[in-house]
């Protein structure tokens, strides 16, 4: 199976599909992933639902990971910190990007984030 395969198979979950999330390749060592914000990933407020922001986060970030691994290897979340600055509302465009920090034998630092336009 190809990098780009394991990218796809990734982010071919039913959650994520539910969610309208794709792949936006890898630019620059970034993993990018895009979602244009659709009425299944709002909230009560009829804004982006911060678990749906954590998951796309949390894909992007294994999604960085990913060309590091061995064919037979994979990764899981250890640890995730997450800072809300602004919500993002129906039909925004959400760019998520994530890059390694460091990258040791057993585990990696990577960091996410996600932008509407110029806006975190």
């Amino acid at each position: 199976m190809s990098l780009h395969d394991r990218a796809l198979a990734a982010l071919d979950v039913p959650l994520l599909k539910f969610l309208g999330a794709r792949f936006g390749g890898w630019i620059n060592d970034k993993a990018i992933v895009l979602l244009d914000v659709g009425p299944n990933a709002l909230n009560a407020n009829d804004k982006l639902h911060g678990g749906a922001i954590c998951t796309l986060l949390d894909v992007t970030a294994f999604l960085a990971v990913l060309p590091t691994l061995e064919l037979a290897e994979t990764a899981v979340t250890h640890n995730m910190n997450t800072a809300f600055f602004s919500a993002s509302s129906l039909n925004d465009g959400i760019r998520f990007e994530a890059h390694i920090i460091h990258r040791g034998r057993s585990i990696a630092f990577i960091e996410s984030e996600a932008r509407v336009g110029d806006k975190r």
